[in-house]
C-alpha cells in the first residue's frame, strides 16, 4: 500500500468539520437526556434502558417534578441545547463570512432540483466529492432555516417580550400550521385506548392546576347546580346532580398529561360521555362539543373524541366525590388529550357544527392537543 492510499481527502475547511463534530456531541447529549426525561413520565408503556440515558436519578418516582428524577436530565438537556445553538451560530457566521455557503449552496434552480430528485429516486444520482447536488443544497438550506426557526421560537418561549409572533404575518402563518396540525391529528385519531394502570399506581392527592390559585377557584352549590344544555340536542332540560349521578358509571386509571410538561396517574369515575350524549339526544353526526365552566374557562372537542370509550363525564377522583379544587361538581376526563382539554367546573355544554375554539386555543395553543 502506497502512502498515497492513506492520504486524507479534506473536502471541507477545519471549522466546518469541527462544528459538525460538536453538533454530533450536542445531539447525543440531548437524545440521552431526552430519553431520561421520557422515563420520568412516559406517555406509552415503554422506558429506555437506564444505561443509555443521561442525568437524573433512575429510581425516582413518576412525578415529573421530582428533582432527583429530572433535575440532572433537564440540566444536561439544556446544556446540549445551548451547545447546539452556540455552535450553530458559529457555523452560520463562519459560513457567511468565509463565503462557504455562497460557494457550496448556490446557485440553485428548480429545474436542477427536479432533475436531481428524479435521479436520486432511481439511485442514479452521481456523487462528486465536495460538490452538493441540487437536492442536497435544498435540504441543507431547509435545515438552516429550520434551525433558525427553532432558535427564534425557543427564545420567544424563554423571553416572551422578544416574541416575533407579535407580527400579524408571522402569526397568520403559525395559525395555518396549527390548523394543518389539527387536521393531521384528527385524521390519525382512532378509537385506540390509552394505557391503563393498576389502582395502586394512582396518586391519592392529585395536583391542583389552573391559571389562578386555589383561593380563587369556583365554589359551586351542588344542591342548586344545573347543567345547561344547548345546540344540536333534542332534550335541553337542565340536569341536576342526582340525575347525573344516576347515570351508569365506570372507572379508569389513566395518565393525565399536562402541556406544561408534568403528568400524573389518577383514578377517575363517571359516566361514559357517549352514554350521556345519547341520553340527551345529541346529534352524534355534528362536528363539535363545547363546554362552559364556572370560572370563565371554555373548551371544545371534536365529536369523535367525545364518543371515545375512555372519555368520561367525571364525578369522582380516587373513589371520592370531586373536591372543589378538582372541578366539583363536574369535570370532563379525556385521557387522549392534553390536560387543558379536560375542563373542570362545567356548568354548560352544547353540540354544534360551528368551530367553538377554547380558552387557551384562542390564545395560540393547538386545538386538537392529542397525546
Amino acid at each position: 500500500m502506497s502512502t498515497d492510499d492513506c492520504d486524507t481527502v479534506k473536502v471541507h475547511p477545519g471549522v466546518v468539520r469541527a462544528t459538525h463534530w460538536i453538533n454530533a456531541v450536542a445531539i447525543a447529549i440531548m437524545i440521552g437526556s431526552g430519553w431520561r426525561i421520557w422515563n420520568s413520565s412516559p406517555i406509552f408503556d415503554y422506558s429506555f434502558p437506564v444505561g443509555i440515558t443521561i442525568g437524573g436519578e433512575p429510581t425516582a418516582s413518576q412525578d415529573v417534578h421530582n428533582e432527583l428524577g429530572l433535575a440532572g436530565a433537564l440540566q444536561w438537556h439544556l446544556a446540549g441545547m445551548w451547545l447546539l445553538v452556540v455552535n450553530g451560530l458559529v457555523y452560520v457566521v463562519y459560513g457567511i463570512w468565509s463565503g462557504h455557503f455562497r460557494h457550496a449552496l448556490f446557485p440553485l434552480c428548480p429545474q436542477a432540483f427536479i432533475r436531481d430528485a428524479l435521479a436520486a429516486l432511481t439511485f442514479r444520482l452521481p456523487h462528486r466529492l465536495g460538490v452538493y447536488s441540487a437536492v442536497q443544497k435544498t435540504l441543507y438550506l431547509g435545515v438552516l432555516l429550520a434551525g433558525a426557526v427553532m432558535v427564534l421560537t425557543g427564545l420567544a418561549i424563554w423571553k416572551p417580550g422578544c416574541d416575533v409572533t407579535d407580527q400579524d404575518s408571522v402569526q397568520t402563518a403559525l395559525n395555518a400550521v396549527s390548523r394543518w396540525n389539527d387536521r393531521v391529528q384528527a385524521a390519525l385519531f382512532t378509537n385506540r385506548l390509552v394505557p391503563t394502570y393498576p389502582e395502586n399506581a394512582a396518586v391519592k392527592e392529585f395536583r391542583y392546576n389552573a391559571f389562578y390559585g386555589e383561593d380563587a377557584m369556583p365554589k359551586i352549590d351542588g344542591a342548586s347546580f344545573r347543567l345547561g344544555l344547548s345546540g344540536l340536542i333534542d332534550s335541553r332540560k337542565p340536569w341536576t346532580l342526582p340525575e347525573l349521578y344516576a347515570l351508569p358509571q365506570t372507572s379508569q386509571v389513566t395518565r393525565h398529561v399536562c402541556v406544561e410538561g408534568w403528568s400524573m396517574i389518577g383514578k377517575w369515575t363517571g359516566a361514559p360521555f357517549r352514554t350521556f350524549l345519547e341520553r340527551i339526544g345529541a346529534d352524534l353526526s355534528a362536528k363539535y362539543v363545547g363546554f362552559e365552566c364556572a370560572d370563565g374557562y371554555y373548551s371544545s372537542i371534536d365529536m369523535a373524541s367525545a364518543l371515545h370509550p375512555q372519555t368520561l363525564l367525571t364525578f369522582k377522583i380516587s373513589d371520592r366525590i370531586l373536591a372543589p379544587k378538582y372541578g366539583y361538581p363536574l369535570k370532563l376526563r379525556i385521557p387522549t388529550r392534553l390536560g387543558f382539554k379536560n375542563p373542570k367546573w362545567i356548568t354548560a355544554m352544547y353540540v354544534t357544527n360551528r368551530f367553538p375554539g377554547g380558552f387557551w386555543e384562542d390564545r395560540g395553543y393547538n386545538w386538537f392537543a392529542g397525546i
